[in-house]
Protein backbone atom coordinates (compact mmCIF):
# COMPACT_ATOMS: atom_id res chain seq x y z
CA UNK A 1 0.00 0.00 0.00
CA UNK A 2 1.32 3.46 -0.89
CA UNK A 3 1.05 6.30 1.61
CA UNK A 4 -0.37 9.42 -0.07
CA UNK A 5 -2.37 11.39 2.52
CA UNK A 6 -0.14 14.32 3.37
CA UNK A 7 -3.07 16.40 4.64
CA UNK A 8 -3.94 14.14 7.59
CA UNK A 9 -4.64 16.16 10.71
CA UNK A 10 -3.00 15.23 14.00
CA UNK A 11 -3.75 17.32 17.08
CA UNK A 12 -5.34 16.97 20.51
CA UNK A 13 -8.79 16.42 18.99
CA UNK A 14 -7.54 14.15 16.18
CA UNK A 15 -4.94 11.78 17.63
CA UNK A 16 -2.42 9.80 15.61
CA UNK A 17 -3.66 6.45 14.27
CA UNK A 18 -0.93 4.14 13.04
CA UNK A 19 -3.21 2.63 10.37
CA UNK A 20 -3.40 6.02 8.62
CA UNK A 21 0.33 5.77 7.93
CA UNK A 22 0.58 2.20 6.61
CA UNK A 23 3.11 2.09 3.78
CA UNK A 24 4.84 5.32 4.77
CA UNK A 25 8.51 5.28 3.77
CA UNK A 26 10.99 6.69 6.24
CA UNK A 27 14.65 7.59 5.76
CA UNK A 28 17.36 7.80 8.40
CA UNK A 29 19.10 11.18 8.63
CA UNK A 30 21.21 13.05 11.16
CA UNK A 31 19.86 15.79 13.39
CA UNK A 32 21.76 18.85 14.65
CA UNK A 33 23.53 16.74 17.26
CA UNK A 34 24.51 14.06 14.72
CA UNK A 35 21.98 11.61 16.17
CA UNK A 36 20.18 9.34 13.73
CA UNK A 37 16.52 10.22 13.37
CA UNK A 38 13.80 9.27 10.89
CA UNK A 39 11.81 11.47 8.52
CA UNK A 40 9.26 10.52 5.85
CA UNK A 41 11.18 10.31 2.56
CA UNK A 42 9.27 12.94 0.51
CA UNK A 43 9.36 15.31 3.49
CA UNK A 44 13.14 14.93 3.70
CA UNK A 45 13.64 15.31 -0.05
CA UNK A 46 11.76 18.60 -0.02
CA UNK A 47 13.46 19.72 3.20
CA UNK A 48 16.82 19.44 1.41
CA UNK A 49 15.57 21.72 -1.38
CA UNK A 50 14.20 24.17 1.21
CA UNK A 51 17.50 24.06 3.11
CA UNK A 52 19.50 24.71 -0.08
CA UNK A 53 17.40 27.77 -0.92
CA UNK A 54 17.79 29.10 2.63
CA UNK A 55 21.57 28.65 2.38
CA UNK A 56 21.53 30.71 -0.83
CA UNK A 57 19.78 33.41 1.23
CA UNK A 58 22.43 33.20 3.97
CA UNK A 59 20.31 31.22 6.44
CA UNK A 60 21.78 27.95 7.67
CA UNK A 61 19.43 25.40 9.19
CA UNK A 62 19.27 21.86 10.46
CA UNK A 63 16.60 19.50 11.76
CA UNK A 64 16.34 19.39 15.54
CA UNK A 65 13.42 16.95 15.62
CA UNK A 66 11.70 14.64 13.15
CA UNK A 67 9.75 11.43 13.71
CA UNK A 68 9.04 10.51 17.34
CA UNK A 69 7.69 7.28 18.75
CA UNK A 70 5.00 7.42 21.42
CA UNK A 71 7.68 6.50 23.98
CA UNK A 72 9.96 9.34 22.84
CA UNK A 73 7.09 11.80 23.20
CA UNK A 74 6.56 10.56 26.75
CA UNK A 75 10.27 11.10 27.48
CA UNK A 76 9.95 14.72 26.33
CA UNK A 77 6.92 15.21 28.56
CA UNK A 78 8.81 13.69 31.50
CA UNK A 79 11.82 15.92 30.86
CA UNK A 80 9.67 19.06 30.69
CA UNK A 81 7.73 17.96 33.79
CA UNK A 82 10.97 17.83 35.75
CA UNK A 83 11.79 21.44 34.82
CA UNK A 84 8.47 23.30 34.47
CA UNK A 85 5.09 23.52 36.23
CA UNK A 86 2.42 21.23 34.76
CA UNK A 87 0.53 24.21 33.31
CA UNK A 88 3.62 25.16 31.29
CA UNK A 89 4.18 21.54 30.18
CA UNK A 90 0.57 21.34 28.94
CA UNK A 91 1.10 24.49 26.87
CA UNK A 92 4.44 23.52 25.35
CA UNK A 93 4.31 19.76 24.79
CA UNK A 94 1.66 17.71 22.99
CA UNK A 95 0.28 14.72 24.91
CA UNK A 96 1.41 11.29 23.71
CA UNK A 97 -0.47 10.34 20.56
CA UNK A 98 -1.35 13.92 19.59
CA UNK A 99 2.00 15.16 18.26
CA UNK A 100 2.54 15.64 14.53
CA UNK A 101 6.02 14.25 15.08
CA UNK A 102 4.45 10.76 15.31
CA UNK A 103 3.75 11.01 11.56
CA UNK A 104 7.28 11.69 10.26
CA UNK A 105 5.84 14.64 8.31
CA UNK A 106 6.71 17.35 10.87
CA UNK A 107 10.14 18.90 11.28
CA UNK A 108 11.50 21.25 13.88
CA UNK A 109 13.95 23.28 11.79
CA UNK A 110 16.57 25.16 13.73
CA UNK A 111 18.42 28.28 12.54
CA UNK A 112 22.20 28.44 12.92
CA UNK A 113 23.99 31.58 14.00
CA UNK A 114 27.73 32.05 14.68
CA UNK A 115 28.28 28.36 13.83
CA UNK A 116 25.96 27.19 16.60
CA UNK A 117 22.48 25.84 16.06
CA UNK A 118 19.77 27.36 18.21
CA UNK A 119 17.54 25.20 20.30
CA UNK A 120 13.87 25.13 19.34
CA UNK A 121 13.21 25.66 23.06
CA UNK A 122 14.46 29.25 23.02
CA UNK A 123 12.73 31.69 25.28
CA UNK A 124 10.72 34.45 23.60
CA UNK A 125 13.40 37.11 24.05
CA UNK A 126 16.07 35.05 22.28
CA UNK A 127 13.66 33.95 19.56
CA UNK A 128 13.00 37.59 18.71
CA UNK A 129 16.68 37.95 17.75
CA UNK A 130 16.02 35.53 14.90
CA UNK A 131 12.66 36.84 13.71
CA UNK A 132 14.03 37.79 10.30
CA UNK A 133 15.34 34.31 9.54
CA UNK A 134 12.11 32.67 10.65
CA UNK A 135 10.09 35.20 8.64
CA UNK A 136 12.02 34.25 5.50
CA UNK A 137 11.45 30.57 6.25
CA UNK A 138 7.72 31.23 6.65
CA UNK A 139 7.59 33.22 3.39
CA UNK A 140 9.20 30.56 1.18
CA UNK A 141 8.35 27.25 2.88
CA UNK A 142 5.23 26.70 0.76
CA UNK A 143 7.37 26.59 -2.42
CA UNK A 144 8.80 23.35 -1.04
CA UNK A 145 5.57 21.75 0.15
CA UNK A 146 5.76 22.94 3.77
CA UNK A 147 3.46 25.01 5.93
CA UNK A 148 4.27 26.84 9.14
CA UNK A 149 2.10 24.67 11.32
CA UNK A 150 1.67 26.90 14.39
CA UNK A 151 1.68 30.56 13.27
CA UNK A 152 1.16 33.68 15.37
CA UNK A 153 -2.42 34.65 16.18
CA UNK A 154 -3.72 31.14 15.44
CA UNK A 155 -3.31 29.63 18.90
CA UNK A 156 -7.09 29.51 19.41
CA UNK A 157 -7.41 27.39 16.25
CA UNK A 158 -4.40 25.07 16.64
CA UNK A 159 -4.38 24.87 20.42
CA UNK A 160 -0.61 25.39 20.26
CA UNK A 161 1.47 28.52 20.94
CA UNK A 162 3.37 30.00 18.01
CA UNK A 163 6.29 27.76 17.00
CA UNK A 164 8.25 29.46 14.20
CA UNK A 165 10.51 26.40 13.87
CA UNK A 166 7.76 23.75 13.38
CA UNK A 167 7.11 22.99 9.71
CA UNK A 168 4.74 20.36 8.37
CA UNK A 169 5.02 18.76 4.95
CA UNK A 170 1.66 18.68 3.15
CA UNK A 171 2.95 18.73 -0.45
CA UNK A 172 2.72 21.30 -3.21
CA UNK A 173 0.39 23.00 -4.30
CA UNK A 174 -1.62 22.41 -1.10
CA UNK A 175 1.12 24.18 0.88
CA UNK A 176 0.77 27.25 -1.34
CA UNK A 177 -3.01 27.31 -0.93
CA UNK A 178 -2.78 27.10 2.86
CA UNK A 179 0.00 29.66 3.28
CA UNK A 180 -1.29 32.14 0.66
CA UNK A 181 -4.67 32.24 2.41
CA UNK A 182 -3.10 32.43 5.91
CA UNK A 183 -4.85 29.24 7.00
CA UNK A 184 -3.94 26.55 9.46
CA UNK A 185 -4.32 22.90 8.50
CA UNK A 186 -7.40 22.82 10.74
CA UNK A 187 -8.99 25.76 8.89
CA UNK A 188 -8.16 24.35 5.47
CA UNK A 189 -9.65 20.94 6.26
CA UNK A 190 -12.73 22.51 7.83
CA UNK A 191 -13.31 24.64 4.71
CA UNK A 192 -12.72 21.61 2.48
CA UNK A 193 -15.33 19.62 4.42
CA UNK A 194 -17.87 22.45 4.10
CA UNK A 195 -17.30 22.67 0.35
CA UNK A 196 -17.61 18.89 -0.09
CA UNK A 197 -20.87 18.83 1.87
Amino acid sequence: MKFERYDILVNRLHPYHEEDYQGIKMVEVKDIEENLIEVEQETYKHYLLFKQKLQELGIHVSISSGYRTLAEQQQIIDEFSSRYPQEEVDKRVAPVGTSEHHTGLALDITVRSCDEYLSNQLDQEKLENYDKQYEVMEMICSDYGFILRYPKDKEAVTGVSCEPWHFRYVGYPLSKEIMDHHLTLEEYLEEKCLVEE
